[in-house]
């Protein structure tokens, strides 16, 4: 059934009354949460059986299987002035053909064993053919025997909070084609939960998955059982779950936290995905000194040359056509109706979005006066003079460990994401990149390096120290060729010693350049100090938090910065594409 438009209102019929006031009060308490008027959207018919106000919609709870003289001449009313009825049975009801009336259209709708999620489905449903709903949208994978309860949990939550949830099993069987298994959901969504295995913590096709899902600037938030303690920080927000809670059976407590979090993330995401793409564009039209732009509330971006005004919508998460239309259609009423030479752009970023969704694009670039435009041309890929040696340095504090827990209070793990995908995305062709085998940034930086078509055994070089082998996940499939391991043993055969092992091997190096620092854990700040010692300019990326943030904060006066690179940091909201092509053209 399309969406209905015209009006919002909506009948209520059925054989059963308890059914009918069961959803009515669902239906009411979805409305209350939505700030919406009740008296406006539900009537009933009269004695006479007539309706009072034409609805645009019209349920029948058919329960018992019995249509009431009365009711059928209400619905005899109802078609002959083309109102679509959609009817509510059991699901255990099978009716037989001759039972079946030919009052009823197709449409219909199967009440579950939980009548009370059917009905709130069902309320969802009917307020998304009105319109009336801004559905958030969240998958939620899991393995089923592990988590299915708290995940029926969490579902009904966030459905009460207004969000579209998906829940998608998966199972870990060691091997199959990434690209294959993962579904169009994931690409639509603005947020995954990820519950955790004791098995998917350090499998490749799961690895694989979260790592692509960063790459989207998709909301990610890890969900782990309250024994599962890493030796590392992850990329992703983290959650263990409190073991009375669950021992206790507080299934509604944990998935209420979980949604609170969702929240958060959601917001937090959406503002930095809008910053991304017009803080990029602001600067680029800066340097024009012939245009005047402003930044509007909503933030689009309106630029005025030579009496012709041009508009720049940021198409966030638009992956799917349903976005790129009402997009359109935001854009063309941003323009004023008297502006004859006028032009819409609808900004997107390339790197972020899916293969399939180009010819779409391409069939809207069409519409006058839009024109889709992707946000990557600003910044093509530099084509340094000769070859060039990049120290990275990017980890993440843990939130188990101690040591790390003042780095943990700062790091902003959207920023480290963007951070590193902007990187790599602008990183030329003949510019290597030192790194240590890191476990939560390894495999987003192969997704961006697998997005550019570039090989990596052409520009990075990863250390890694045999301790590892084993309580790492397994690079070999991302970065065959690349990796360096490192079998010296340390003094006390430890991870800490592993760890100093790989960053002596990594700056034994002659011919770096340059060095970037992005988050960082405890141990980070010295191998930092000695990489400026030792080696050129350093850039600490300080609104990643961690170490670059306390880099910047206490020892930036001893590195120095070319201006143009000095200017950037030094900006209230760094915009990572204009600060990586000052460091790469002053290499």
């Amino acid at each position: 059934m399309d969406q209905i438009t015209s009006k919002y209102q909506l009948i209520l019929l059925g054989d059963s009354n308890q059914h009918l006031n069961d959803f009515k009060g669902m239906l009411f308490d979805r409305m209350s949460r939505l700030g919406l008027e009740m008296d406006k959207l539900i009537d009933y018919p009269t004695p006479e059986g007539r309706v009072r106000n034409m609805p645009a919609l019209a349920i029948y709870f058919r329960i018992r299987g019995i249509v009431e003289n009365e009711d059928e001449r209400v619905i005899k009313n109802l078609q002959s002035e083309g109102v679509p009825m959609v009817t509510v049975a059991r699901s255990s009801d099978k009716m037989k053909e001759e039972q079946a009336s030919s009052l009823f259209s197709e449409d219909n709708f199967t009440l579950a064993s939980s009548s009370s999620d059917s009905y709130l489905k069902l309320a969802d449903y009917v307020l998304d053919l009105f319109g009336l709903l801004d559905k958030k949208k969240v998958l939620v994978n899991y393995e089923k025997e592990a988590s299915d309860k708290i995940v029926k949990a969490l579902s009904r939550e966030l459905l009460l909070r207004n969000y579209d949830v998906a829940e998608e099993p998966y199972q870990i069987n060691g091997n199959g084609n990434f690209e294959e298994t993962c579904t169009d959901r994931l690409a639509d969504s603005e947020i995954l939960i990820f519950f955790h295995s004791s098995r998917s913590l350090r499998d490749p096709w799961v690895q694989a998955r979260l790592a692509y899902a960063a790459r989207l600037q998709v909301g990610v938030v890890e969900v782990m059982e309250w024994d599962n303690v890493l030796p590392y920080g992850l990329l992703n927000k983290q959650v263990r779950l409190d073991k009375l809670a669950v021992l206790n059976r507080s299934k509604a407590g944990i998935a209420a936290g979980l949604a609170d979090m969702v929240e958060c993330l959601r917001i937090a995401n959406r503002a930095l995905q809008t910053r991304n793409l017009t803080g990029a564009l602001c600067k680029y039209i800066t340097k024009l000194s012939t245009v005047d732009w402003k930044l509007h509330p909503g933030y689009w971006v309106s630029s005025y040359q030579y009496d012709k005004t041009q508009c720049y919508v940021p198409a966030i998460g638009a992956t799917h056509p349903e976005c790129f239309d009402a997009l359109s259609a935001r854009a063309e009423r941003l323009v004023p109706k008297s502006e004859e030479k006028e032009k819409i752009y609808l900004l997107y970023d390339s790197l972020c979005t899916k293969s399939c969704d180009e010819t779409y694009r391409e069939r809207l670039n069409g519409y006058s006066p839009i024109e889709l435009m992707d946000v990557r041309k600003f910044f093509p890929v530099q084509q340094p003079k000769k070859k060039k040696n990049v120290f990275l340095l990017v980890s993440i504090p843990s939130p188990w460990k101690e040591e790390d827990q003042s780095y943990f209070q700062t790091i902003n793990l959207l920023e480290v994401r963007h951070a590193i995908c902007t990187f790599f995305a602008m990183l030329p062709p003949d510019v290597v990149v030192h790194l240590a085998a890191y476990p939560s940034v390894l495999p987003l930086i192969g997704s961006v390096l697998k997005w550019r078509g570039q090989n990596p055994k052409d520009c990075v070089k990863i250390y890694m120290h045999g301790y590892f082998i084993g309580k790492h996940p397994d690079y070999d499939g991302i970065f065959k060729d690349c990796i360096v391991t490192i079998n010296e043993q340390s003094e006390k055969n430890d991870e800490a010693g592993a760890w100093k092992l790989i960053y002596d091997e990594m700056l034994k190096v002659d011919s770096y350049d340059a060095g970037v620092v992005i988050g960082g854990a405890a141990g980070d700040i010295a191998v930092a100090l000695q990489f400026i010692d030792k080696h050129a300019f350093c850039l600490p990326v300080s609104s990643t938090g961690g170490v670059a943030k306390e880099f910047y904060d206490k020892h930036m006066k001893m590195i120095k910065c070319p201006i143009a690179i000095k200017e950037e940091l030094e900006d209230e909201t760094i915009e990572y594409q204009n600060l990586f092509k000052a460091f790469l053209e002053a290499l």
